[in-house]
């Protein structure tokens, strides 16, 4: 479903999962030759090689001695050789800027809007959406930019 766009929660496949005995790494990265995860784990060395379990670009490996707060990139080789390092598109926690690392952790949030989201679930059935409010955001992008002295 992730590569026919109609997945909606590739972050519960994708990005860094505890399990207990450490971390799995999943990434999309379609057009990499290989890709290698690196970090506190493994002393920002090469890293750890991942392997491509889809022919469309998804990449995986199992890293035991990765444990929660520990910093993390994915270090992806292009066909033409270069190296890029690329924090986690789906990384439950990040360095405050300018650094860029990944952050592992382990949420112990318990979410308690099941009452919310059946009652919603209920107003929305059939066509009842159509008589609900509505939020609607606009953002100006040209605002976001920034000068290169980072102003």
């Amino acid at each position: 479903m992730f590569h026919q766009g109609t997945n909606f929660h590739a972050g519960e496949h994708l990005g860094a999962h505890p399990t207990d005995e450490g971390y799995i790494f999943r990434v999309w990265a379609p057009n990499a030759k290989a890709v290698f995860v690196v970090g506190d784990f493994c002393d920002w060395q090469e890293g750890l090689p991942m392997v491509r379990i889809t022919s469309a670009g998804i990449w995986e490996v199992f890293a035991p001695t990765a444990r929660d707060g520990m910093l993390y990139k994915f270090r992806i080789v292009t066909h033409d050789g270069r190296v890029l390092y690329k924090a986690d598109p789906y990384a439950a926690a990040a360095e405050k800027p300018p650094a860029t690392a990944s952050v592992l952790y382990r949420s112990s949030y318990q979410w308690r809007d099941k009452s919310f989201l059946t009652a919603r679930k209920r107003k929305m059935k059939d066509d009842g959406f159509r008589r609900q409010p509505i939020n609607i955001y606009e953002l100006h992008l040209g605002s976001w930019m920034r000068h290169e002295d980072g102003s």
